[in-house]
């Protein structure tokens, strides 16, 4: 079973983290999530402008 995605307001303060200079491990660290998970944040951010969760379940 799919869980819900972890809130806007914590993916944009993981963002905004990395962009002041800190690694996605120790934001990852830092915020209680994975490292990848905020690397992926990060490149979203980077690529669409936002950290906002994709659709789930979209085809």
């Amino acid at each position: 079973m799919p869980s819900s995605p972890l809130s806007v307001d914590l993916r944009e303060r993981a963002v905004s983290a990395v962009l002041a200079g800190a690694t996605c491990r120790h934001v990852g660290e830092r915020f209680g999530v994975s490292a990848p998970s905020v690397s992926l944040w990060y490149a979203r951010h980077l690529q669409d402008g936002n950290a906002r969760p994709k659709r789930m379940g979209a085809d």
